[in-house]
């Protein structure tokens, strides 16, 4: 099994950098060893995507024997050790108590691996590994509960929560991810709890269920488990499960723009999508292109009326790909009441995907500028014809501009 580890562990580009750190550390008389979430996806034959280290060195040592770091959490005993583009943590083992406010301890105390091993949240992430004897260390059983895929806390499960609530979306997280099931009194506390994610900062909470969402081969289990445990309320989603497709969640979810839209999609009714997005605490550029695919769906029957110009402009403005393969699946749905106009709408969508997919990272510039025409226009007029003649350009491939300026002279007195 250690050699598996190793194998695994030895696939993660920082692990030069790790295993240098580690011997450094050695070299004056330190015990260090890699940490959490990479010893166990190495266990369970999956490639860690970092590495994080523990160690009996205190922040300032690690700071004075490595040239670059950044003192991220030093009152954590936390300090980044950079090489390049490689960032790994280095965090002093330790001991933490007093938590007041359902989020971070108020007090710690260096200590020793064991010590440390008990303030984590799960057995099957409090485990480490000796990179130089080539050893896994375990002290809360966390290697027997990885083997029967079992998600238990490490001591006392209300203690664990009420430390830091947001541990609650954690264990779902790592139960859907990994396919594990949750050991009952560790089940029973987390929805014990559940009121005491009011108090974890949304950001934490978005940045949870997307770790969960972007990490699911079938995201429709997300949605199931979810509304099951009610835990959507606390992103201000209503927790019924018909207010959510199936068919939207069959495939995996590449980014956020894309969960938030498949979230959002039937919701309409019930909530303000853009004060949601607001509160969701999601980047500006996202919330846009969801506000924007969401009004996009909701008004899809004005598109029966574009004409070809405002067709192809709409594509090169906008690459809705994803709003119009979701609308293909909702027609191809049970639940879709066809009209007599079906029929041209899907019609209209396969060409809007093909336009936007032709359009896709294109930088078109105009073969007309307001200087080619600003002794014929002025003010509003000017950017009207303008923007005309961009139109026409993408439909008829225009390339030079006595092309765009032949066809206004000969359609200037048409109106």
């Amino acid at each position: 099994m250690s050699k598996e580890v190793a194998t695994k562990l030895a696939q993660v580009d920082s692990y030069p950098l790790a295993i240098e750190i580690i011997q450094k550390l050695a070299d004056v008389g330190h015990t260090s060893y890699f940490a959490g979430g990479c010893v166990r996806d190495a266990l369970l034959g999956i490639r860690p995507k970092d590495i994080d280290i523990a160690t009996t060195a205190h922040p300032d040592e690690v700071e004075r024997l490595f040239s670059q770091t950044v003192a991220v959490g030093k009152k954590f005993g936390i300090i980044i050790v950079v090489e390049g583009k490689h960032n790994i943590e280095v965090a002093t083992f330790r001991k933490e108590s007093d938590y007041r406010d359902g989020r971070r301890p108020e007090h710690i105390e260096y200590s020793g691996p064991e010590e440390d091993s008990i303030r984590r949240d799960f057995t099957v992430n409090s485990l480490f590994y000796d990179p130089l004897k080539k050893e896994v260390i375990d002290f809360q059983n966390g290697t027997a509960d990885l083997l029967q895929k079992k998600l238990r806390c490490v001591g006392d499960p209300d203690r664990r929560f009420s430390e830091d609530y947001l541990r609650i979306l954690r264990c779902f997280r790592f139960s859907l991810v990994l396919n594990f099931q949750i050991e009952p009194a560790t089940l029973q506390s987390a929805l014990k709890h559940r009121d005491g994610l009011k108090q974890i900062s949304q950001e934490r909470k978005r940045d949870e269920l997307l770790k969960t969402a972007l990490n699911l081969s079938h995201p429709w289990s997300l949605v199931c488990e979810f509304a099951t445990q009610k835990l959507w309320n606390a992103y201000g989603l209503p927790n019924e499960i018909l207010d959510y497709k199936d068919y939207l969640f069959q495939s995996k979810i590449e980014n956020e723009t894309e969960l938030l839209v498949k979230l959002l999609w039937e919701l309409d009714a019930r909530l303000d999508s853009k004060i949601w997005l607001k509160e969701f605490k999601c980047s500006t550029d996202v919330r846009h292109a969801v506000i924007r695919a969401l009004d996009f769906k909701k008004n899809i029957l004005d598109i029966l009326n574009w004409s070809e110009e405002d067709t192809h402009y709409f594509s090169y403005k906008h690459d809705l790909r994803l709003v119009v393969d979701l609308l293909k699946i909702e027609m191809a749905s049970p639940f879709y009441k066809s009209s007599s106009k079906s029929a041209e709408l899907k019609q209209k969508l396969e060409t809007l995907k093909k336009l936007m997919s032709y359009y896709s990272g294109a930088n078109i510039k105009p073969v007309v500028t307001g200087e080619d025409l600003k002794s014929r226009f002025q003010g509003a007029e000017l950017g009207r014809v303008l923007d005309l003649l961009f139109r026409k350009q993408l439909v008829l491939k225009w390339t030079r501009t006595e092309e765009a300026l032949g066809w206004l002279d000969s359609n200037e007195n048409k109106g």
